[in-house]
């Protein structure tokens, strides 16, 4: 079954909201599943109490205080009960579907990197896990909203990545390096977008001093861009070798490869 991991913000204000949200639904994709927190931002042990899933508080960090991406890969794969890893934003919501879907790649192939798009919701208040949650938060959901330029979910057997270089997490150009590691170990890159709804509830950069734009231009940022090897090694969703459709795992369209040329504003993202 699966682990999943994540390296939380500080559980105050809106982010206490919406990762408790997002954790929440982790906790309810199988009696089987495991969840762990990384880190030791504010509120983060009484939320692993709280939502019974286990905390990890050491992780290494950066000279700014950001933890660093490979550590918490590292005991993840260490610590990690089960066999298929999951590393979630921790406000990315899940449901039954994204079990499914990596059921039938698991089954399929052992070696592989399931990634999938999100959809923007923005949500403002604790969700009630009731009867019937799942299509209730559904019911809400545009997917005129779905974002193309970024993957904020990978799951992948424990042994697919080895040594991951020290990005910080939080900043921009970490989450490519995944889809180009597994490229270059031949594992299949499978983009699961159409069969699975990722909810990625809405928030500001109120957590990182300079907002959003020393997020993704920062020094930590730059930093990230430099151990992605630069822009060469920018590997988005539209580098998957595979997608899971209705009708199961298939090649993807030859014609667009190794980059979208059919939606316009995909042409020029992956340019």
């Amino acid at each position: 079954m699966l682990t999943l991991f994540t390296a939380p913000k500080p559980f105050n204000d809106q982010f206490g909201i919406i990762q408790t949200n997002a954790i929440r639904s982790w906790t309810r994709l199988h009696p089987g599943v495991e969840v762990i927190l990384f880190g030791d931002e504010p509120g983060a042990a009484d939320a692993a109490r709280l939502l019974n899933v286990q905390h990890v508080p050491s992780v290494k960090q950066n000279e700014y205080g950001t933890p660093l991406v490979n550590d918490f890969f590292e005991q993840a794969k260490r610590l990690a009960k089960n066999p298929i890893l999951v590393y979630a934003n921790a406000d990315i919501i899940l449901m039954r579907d994204f079990v499914e879907a990596v059921g039938q790649v698991a089954t399929w192939r052992n070696r592989y990197l399931i990634i999938g798009q999100r959809v923007n919701l923005n949500v403002t208040q604790l969700l009630e896990f009731g009867d019937g949650w799942e299509g209730q938060l559904r019911s809400l959901v545009n997917p005129a909203n779905t974002i193309y330029n970024g993957v904020d979910c990978f799951t992948f057997n424990r042994y697919l990545f080895d040594e991951m270089p020290p990005f910080s997490v939080g900043r921009g150009f970490w989450e490519f390096w995944p889809i180009y590691a597994a490229r270059v170990r031949k594992a299949a890159v499978v983009d699961i977008t159409t069969v699975v709804t990722m909810i990625h509830q809405d928030h500001d950069y109120s957590h990182i001093p300079g907002g959003v734009e020393e997020a993704y231009k920062g020094i930590e940022a730059e930093r990230n861009k430099q151990l992605l090897g630069g822009m060469r090694n920018h590997y988005s969703f539209l580098k998957a070798t595979h997608s899971l459709t209705s009708s199961g795992i298939k090649v993807r369209c030859r014609s667009c490869y190794p980059a979208c040329v059919c939606n316009p504003y995909l042409r020029d993202y992956d340019s």
